[in-house]
């Protein structure tokens, strides 16, 4: 069956849209109004049918396709099929996609379910479902198990649609751990892992619930972990979190041979740790793997490896050696000196010795003659250890001695304790002594300080008693004074006296003023020093505290008269000089109530002003009255020695300004200044120059005077002369002195010291090469005068001989072609002798090397050779020369 639907109209077409239900096929048609004939295209390419005004086109899944058309009038249109899903749908569609499919809860379930409808404008009700073949009651399907389904809808008029769905089930829920703990015995925050379940997870360890997916703090061992998810799936899981073996300290002690000995040792072995370590050792600090030169004791040793793991352990090091002694004592018969000991030894290397002074060393182990009195012995072993124990030994004397009476001391490292004593069973008279002090034969003793003091009576046979007493110092005592320690005048100072120790309460005593009480309040008017004494309630004191109340100054105003003026055209800063008081000044200037330390004046307005200072700490106000002026104007002056002169022209400059100071001259000719107050200065140039002066006077203003053409320096003859030709050499006979002078008016030549005339220039005559002192003196219009003189030497003149004729047969006469002269110099010398057909047959540079008449080692033939020479003279003169000689065998 077919069924029709009318999409939408567009003028000049029509479309409609079927759907045939058996096929599930969409059928479009689009029909065109006008006039035949009618063209239609597709784009993109799809096949379609027409018939007259008519295109039908087929679709069986989404397309989007645009038509052109064209009738016969030219109109021409388009339309757009569009073919999706939804198009589908619209005639006949299973819901699939919105919620009506629930997936498995958990993993290994079997709740899955599908709830099934239909839509579309093509159902025809009631409409009916097969699941995988099989009908169903309903359209609802539960326990459902995980898989696909394939589900069948068909409508009363057999149209059907069928679609596949999934059931779907979470993945098995999976808890593991993958921390360790780094460090043997230390934790670790372990960090739990799941995969499979839905959404979020929580968990329980050892059955307590934990906030997070970590383990905070969790140490090695085996944990129960129930991992549940939003659907309160659970799964139990059993994670273990391990640890390093733990560490062993293999410890190898070296015991110190004797129980004081420090040369015991410590080294340590370190197993089941990464290297590299990194050691800590406790009394004493050390950082190595050992301990050397250590004594007895117990050490710590800490140990931190490669993975910053860190270990402490404890090791006890022993000495080989620990002697223990025991004593049996006989007590002394009064004072018989018949006491003995019997020193019993546990421990220790044998042989012994035993040493109790004053006696010398022995090997046994008793000593006799000993009387009362406390006794120390010294056992050595024979590995030199040593121990002291002390022992007493008793008296069998019947005398008694007790204290009846003891005063304590009254105050503080004082000695005025007392003693009184009683004795019985003593045969008179008696002695008594008391540790480091002097006998005495009076049971009343006085003058005792602080300490413990055994005390011993003795009495007429020798038998004593022994009794001890303690004089206890009270506090120490001491006592201060703080207070205000400067202030300004009128102001007071609060003095506090402190006393500590000794016996409460305590009697305060100022000086001067005699006051008491702790505490007193003082308003010297001038700096003055105060003592303190005070006495506790036993009377105790001690040497008086003193302390300083420094008074300052009253606030004192002063200015002089230099800075209570204006110099004239300037704008003067006017600040008296303030002292006294604290510092911390209040200015006031009347009139105007300026509040600053200075003014600033460019004329007189008021010619009088007052200044009133205060302070910060109540000081006394100082006012005073500053009278100003202006002060009147002054101009440098100078003198000089001179004021015109021929270059170069010095000069004596003296500074003529009374009582003046800081001066800077400028002499015109260079724009520095000097500052010296009467100096001497050279002019080199010539011309008119100003002078200026500039300085401070006496009221402290600067001025500065120019003195225009002051200084007039007269231009100076420049002599001077050259010689023509430049080089004068001695075969030339005469040369001539061209004076070169600039502005000369008049000559004198010397040579040699000889006057030889005033013309301008000057011609000289020689034959030899000699040398001349030329001096030539010239004046000019101004007066002034200069000379100049030289060393003008007269040089060998250059010569050049070459022989015509060779005559190589070794007789020593003309055997070698050699040219010769004066005034030469080896530099660029070329000799050369060619053939008369001009080859090259010999050459040197070497100016004393001549041709010997050989061709390569042969005389040549009689001939007539060609020869050139290129020689420079002293000058720098290059000379070419160029003949024949003959050469006779």
């Amino acid at each position: 069956m077919l069924f029709a639907k009318a999409l939408h109209s567009q003028c000049p077409n029509s479309q409609f849209m079927d759907y045939n239900c058996s096929t599930g096929t969409l059928s479009y048609s689009l029909v065109v109004s006008g006039p035949a004939p009618y063209s239609f295209t597709a784009i993109p390419a799809y096949p379609f049918t027409v018939t007259g005004n008519t295109l039908v086109m087929s679709f069986s899944t989404t397309a989007n396709i645009l038509i052109n058309y064209l009738n016969g009038s030219n109109c021409f249109n388009n339309a757009n099929p569009v073919v999706n899903a939804a198009t589908f749908n619209s005639f006949f569609a299973i819901s699939t996609l919105s919620p009506f499919t629930n997936s498995i809860t958990c993993f290994g379930n079997n709740d899955g379910a599908i709830s099934l409808t239909v839509t579309g404008s093509s159902v025809v009700l009631p409409v009916t479902y097969t699941v995988n073949g099989s009908a169903i009651a309903g359209s609802t399907l539960t326990n459902l198990s995980p898989g696909i389904y394939t589900v069948i809808a068909s409508g009363a008029d057999g149209c059907k649609r069928t679609e596949t769905i999934s059931i779907n089930e979470p993945s098995d829920l999976n808890t593991s751990c993958t921390n360790s703990i780094s460090c043997f015995g230390g934790t670790v925050n372990a960090i739990l892992t799941t995969t499979g379940g839905v959404g979020s997870k929580s968990y329980s360890v050892n059955g307590s619930p934990i906030a997070t997916n970590t383990l905070v703090g969790a140490t090695a061992g085996t944990y129960t972990i129930i991992t549940k998810d939003i659907n309160n799936c659970t799964k139990t899981n059993i994670i273990t979190i391990n640890q390093p073996i733990a560490p062993v300290f293999n410890f190898n002690i070296t015991q110190p041979s004797c129980p004081t000995s420090s040369n015991g040792g410590l080294t340590v072995n370190i197993l089941n740790l990464q290297a590299p370590y990194n050691y800590t050792w406790t009394a004493p600090t050390n950082t190595n793997s050992f301990l050397t030169n250590i004594p007895k004791g117990i050490y710590t040793l800490t140990v931190k490896d490669a993975s910053n793991c860190k270990f402490t352990n404890t090791v006890s090091v022993v000495p080989i050696s620990n002697i223990q002694t025991t004593f049996i004592t006989k007590p002394e018969t009064c004072s018989a000196v018949d006491a003995a000991v019997t020193v019993n030894v546990t421990g220790g290397s044998l042989p012994l010795t035993y040493s109790i002074s004053p006696f010398p060393s022995q090997s046994a182990n008793t000593f006799s003659n000993l009387s009362t009195g406390i006794y120390s012995v010294i056992v050595t072993d024979a590995n030199t250890c040593s121990l002291v124990s002390t022992f007493s030994i008793g008296n069998t004397s019947s005398v008694l001695l007790s204290i009846t009476s003891q005063t304590d001391i009254l105050c503080y490292n004082n000695c005025d304790g007392k003693l009184i004593m009683n004795v019985v069973n003593a045969s008179a008279p008696v002695t008594f002594s008391l540790t480091n002090l002097p006998t005495y034969t009076t049971s009343n003793i006085n003058n005792i300080c602080a300490g413990t003091y055994t005390i011993k009576v003795i009495d007429n046979i020798g038998c004593y008693a022994v009794t001890t007493a303690t004089f206890t110092d009270p506090a120490p005592y001491s006592f201060s004074v703080t207070g205000t320690s400067q202030i300004c005048v009128s102001k007071s100072a609060t003095l506090v006296g402190q006393a500590n120790g000794g016996t409460a309460p305590y009697t305060y005593s100022w000086m001067p003023g005699g006051a008491s009480g702790p505490n007193i309040v003082v308003s010297p008017s001038a700096t003055t020093v105060f003592s303190l004494n005070v006495f506790d309630a036993k009377g105790c004191t001690l040497a008086p505290e003193t302390f300083t109340v420094n008074v300052k100054a009253p606030i004192t105003v002063s200015i002089s008269a230099q800075n209570a003026g204006i110099c004239p055209g300037t704008t003067a800063q006017i600040t008296p000089s303030v002292s006294g008081g604290d510092g911390n000044y209040t200015y006031l200037w009347l009139p105007g109530n300026i509040t600053t330390p200075s003014i600033f004046l460019a004329s007189l307005t008021n010619p009088s002003y007052t200044y009133i200072v205060s302070d910060a700490c109540g000081s006394p106000t100082s006012t005073t009255v500053i009278n100003l002026q202006i002060f009147p104007v002054t101009v440098p002056t100078f003198s000089t020695d001179t004021a015109i002169g021929c270059q170069p022209l010095c000069v004596q400059f003296k500074n003529t300004t009374p009582t003046s100071i800081n001066h800077y001259w400028n002499f015109g000719d260079m724009p520095f200044e000097q500052n010296v107050q009467d100096p001497f200065y050279c002019y080199t140039r010539s011309g008119k120059f100003n002078v200026k002066l500039s300085l401070t006077d006496i009221n402290g203003c600067k001025v500065s005077a120019t003195y225009s053409n002051y200084i007039n320096v007269l231009q100076q003859p420049k002599p001077n002369f050259i010689t023509k030709p430049e080089i004068l050499t001695d075969d030339m006979g005469e040369g001539a002195l061209l004076n070169s002078t600039a502005n000369g008016t008049s000559f004198k030549w010397f040579v040699d010291d000889v006057y030889k005339g005033n013309s301008t220039n000057l011609n000289i005559h020689f034959n030899d090469t000699v040398c001349y002192i030329i001096k030539l003196i010239a004046d000019n219009s101004n007066g002034c005068k200069d000379s100049t003189a030289r060393l003008i030497c007269i040089k060998p003149g250059f010569t050049f001989y070459m022989p015509n004729t060779i005559t190589p047969n070794g007789d020593g006469l003309n055997d070698i072609l050699l040219p010769f002269g004066r005034s030469w110099v080896s530099e660029n010398y070329k000799f050369r002798v060619f053939n008369r057909w001009g080859q090259l047959i010999f050459q040197t540079k070497d100016i004393a090397e001549g041709w010997n008449g050989k061709l390569k080692g042969s005389l040549g033939l009689n001939d007539t050779y060609v020869w050139t020479v290129a020689v420079t003279d002293y000058y720098g003169n290059e000379h070419s020369y160029h003949g024949t000689v003959v050469l006779l065998k």
